[in-house]
């Protein structure tokens, strides 16, 4: 948990210091590709804590590659709904599809790597809900 604390304040204090870099010398973007840049940089983020999370996990060549199968599936499940535009049905199946990921990882991983693997989704979970101001679910 502390490696995990620590690897995400290195990489706050990188980001920040990359900020401030591009604050003192802004690079002109077009409006047009706004949006897609900041979907893009969520892209990114997004894979570099999927990442930092199977180092985390220390998965061997085959929980790694079942890990990455586990997590597509459900990837493209989620898109698949996010494309239809019905947000209701996302927030509604997003339990159900959470605990069916979790018995299907809890097949792949020791326990010690799930209790590491639902440290750091109760660990998102509030970094979600502080960035949302508290105003989540409880």
């Amino acid at each position: 948990m502390k490696k995990l604390l620590m690897l995400l304040l290195v990489v706050g204090l990188a980001a920040s210091c990359n900020s401030t870099k591009e604050a003192v010398s802004p690079q002109p973007q077009p409006e047009a590709n706004a949006p897609q840049d900041r979907r893009g940089d969520r892209q990114q983020r997004m894979q570099e804590q999927y990442q930092q999370l199977k180092a985390m996990l220390a998965l061997d060549i085959e929980q790694e590659q079942a890990f990455d199968a586990i997590n597509q599936k459900y990837q493209e499940r989620i898109q698949k709904m996010r494309e239809s535009g019905d947000f209701a049905s996302i927030r509604s199946n997003m339990r159900s599809m959470n605990e069916e990921r979790l018995k299907e990882v809890s097949e792949v991983l020791t326990a010690e790597q799930l209790e590491l693997y639902k440290q750091y989704q109760e660990q998102q979970r509030q970094n979600r809900r502080n960035r949302r101001g508290g105003r989540g679910r409880g």
